[in-house]
């Protein structure tokens, strides 16, 4: 266990992720540039990246979204009458 505001395991392994898979590669010229760079990225990574820590799953994996069809929002529409 680590004391508040020191670096631990998980931290030191991000932060090299962040280095190693964004930072080394690219020039950024501006903060906002960063910014939204480094955003893009961490979302990424707690979103879509598998990690080794959840054999080899996403974190966040993507849900299935039911969409409506024209056809069944038609039906919807005529049950309601």
């Amino acid at each position: 266990m680590t004391a508040i505001g020191q670096a631990g395991d998980g931290d030191e392994s991000f932060n090299g992720k962040l280095r190693n898979e964004l930072l080394n590669g690219e020039i950024l010229y501006t903060l906002r540039e960063a910014q939204v760079l480094i955003e893009n990225w961490r979302q990424h990574y707690n979103g879509i990246r598998p990690h080794s820590a959840l054999g080899y799953r996403s974190p966040a994996p993507e849900t299935t979204v039911a969409r409506l069809t024209a056809e069944s929002r038609i039906g919807e529409t005529r049950n309601a009458a």
